[in-house]
C-alpha cells in the first residue's frame, strides 16, 4: 500500500500514545533494573523520545494558531500557557507535596527550586540528582521550553522558522560541547540550551511529515540505522557520546515516530493501536511522575520490616530482593494503579477546564477569538 501523507494536526492517534508508553518504560527500564540488565542509556532514550514528541506536538499546536489567528498572533499565547500550565501543574505539584511530606532531602531543602519549575538548575548547582526527585529535571526542561517556544514560533517569519529549526538541530552538539567545556561536568546536559536541538528535530519532522510522504519502510530505516549508530557511539565511550549521542538518539526517534505514523501494515498498525499501549500512554505522564517515589517507599518498608523480623534476621535477604530486579513486576503494577488514579481525579478533571480556552481557528476574526 502506498504511504499516506502524515500532518501534525493530529494531535491525539493512538501511536503517539503508543510511542510514549515505550519511552516511559525505557526510563522505568534504567531506573528500576540493576546496572548490569540495562544494555545502555534507556532512561536517556526514553527522555529524548519525549523532548522529540513535544517538539512536534507543540510546534504543530503554534503553527496551526498561528495561521488561524493572523494579525492577531499574539492571542495564541492565552490559551497555550493556560491548557499547559492545566495539563501539567497539578499532578505536578502533587508529586512535589508528597515529595516533602516523605521527607525527600532535596524537596525539603530546596523547596522554591521545585515550585518554580528549576529542579534541572537545581541539580547542576548541587551536581547532584537527589533522592527520589532525580527524573524532575526533564519536567523543569519542558516547562522552560514552553516559555521559550511560543516566542520563536511567533516571532521567527514563516519562511525562515525551518531554517531556525535545522540550525538549532545542527548547531545542538556544539552547544552540548562548550557546556561541557565551560562547566567541566556532564550535569550542563540537563540545561536548557542543551536540549533545545531536540526539540527543534521535533519541530522539523512536523514540517518534513507534511510534505514529503515517505513509506514506512524507509522511515523505520532511518530511525534504525541512526539507533545503532548511536548504540555505537556509547559502546565507543568518551565525550564523543555525550556531545552527538543526544541528537543521534533524537534523530533515532523521530525516525521510528514518523515510521509509527505513516504504517499501513495491518500488523504493526495493531500493535500501535493495542489498548494497553494506548492506557499506558495516556497516562505516561503520571507514570513518569510517580515512578521514582516507588523504589524509595519500597526500600523504606522493607527497611522497617526487614529490622522487625526476627531481630533483623531477614533483613540482607529482604534488601536484596528489592534490589534483584524481580520487584518489578509488583511495582509496575502498583505504578500504573497510581498513574490511573492519578490520571481520573487529578489531571484529567483538571484538564478538562483548558476546553474553555480555544486556539484561533480559520476564517474567525482574530478580535473576537479569546
Amino acid at each position: 500500500m502506498p504511504a499516506r501523507p502524515v500532518t501534525s494536526t493530529a494531535t491525539h492517534r493512538p501511536e503517539l500514545d503508543t510511542f510514549r508508553a515505550a519511552a516511559v518504560l525505557l526510563v522505568i527500564w534504567e531506573h528500576w533494573l540493576p546496572s548490569s540488565w540495562v544494555p545502555f542509556d534507556t532512561g536517556g532514550l526514553g527522555v529524548t523520545g519525549f523532548f522529540v514528541l513535544s517538539g512536534l506536538l507543540i510546534t504543530g499546536i503554534l503553527r496551526r494558531a498561528r495561521s488561524a489567528a493572523g494579525a492577531g498572533r499574539w492571542q495564541v499565547l492565552s490559551p497555550f500557557y493556560v491548557r499547559r500550565a492545566l495539563r501539567i501543574l497539578p499532578a505536578y505539584y502533587l508529586v512535589v507535596g508528597i515529595s516533602w511530606v516523605l521527607r525527600l532531602s532535596f524537596v525539603r531543602e530546596h523547596l522554591p527550586w521545585f515550585a518554580l519549575h528549576g529542579a534541572n538548575l537545581l541539580f547542576f548547582r548541587q551536581l547532584s540528582w537527589g533522592e527520589g526527585t532525580g527524573h524532575l529535571w526533564s519536567l523543569a526542561v519542558e516547562e522552560q521550553f514552553y516559555l521559550v517556544w511560543p516566542l520563536l514560533v511567533l516571532l521567527v517569519p514563516v519562511p525562515h522558522f525551518r531554517t531556525l529549526l535545522g540550525l538549532l538541530a545542527v548547531l545542538g552538539p556544539l552547544v552540548r560541547w562548550a557546556l561541557l567545556y565551560a562547566t567541566g561536568t556532564s550535569f550542563a546536559l540537563i540545561l536548557p540550551p542543551a536540549c533545545l536541538d531536540l526539540f527543534a528535530i521535533g519541530g522539523l519532522l512536523g514540517l518534513v511529515l507534511e510534505q514529503v510522504s515517505w513509506p514506512a519502510v524507509r522511515w523505520t530505516g532511518v530511525g534504525v540505522a541512526l539507533l545503532v549508530a548511536y548504540l555505537f557511539l556509547e559502546k565507543l565511550g568518551g565525550a564523543g557520546r555525550l556531545i552527538l549521542g543526544p541528537t543521534l538518539q533524537a534523530g533515532a526517534a523521530a525516525g521510528l515516530l514518523a515510521a509509527a505514523l505513516s504504517t499501513t501494515a495491518p500488523r504493526a498498525r495493531r500493535l500501535l493501536t493495542w489498548p494497553a499501549f494506548v492506557f499506558l500512554g495516556r497516562i505516561s505522564y503520571g507514570v513518569y511522575l510517580y515512578h521514582l517515589m516507588l523504589p524509595v517507599l519500597l526500600y523504606r518498608v522493607l527497611h522497617r520490616v526487614g529490622t522487625s523480623l526476627a531481630g533483623g534476621a531477614y533483613y540482607q535477604a529482604l534488601m536484596d530482593w528489592g534490589k534483584s530486579g524481580w520487584q518489578v513486576l509488583p511495582m509496575l503494577a502498583i505504578l500504573v494503579a497510581v498513574a490511573a488514579f492519578s490520571w481520573r481525579f487529578v489531571e484529567r478533571p483538571v484538564r478538562e477546564l483548558g476546553r474553555r480556552w480555544q486556539y484561533p481557528v480559520k476564517n474567525q476574526k482574530p478580535a473576537s477569538t479569546r
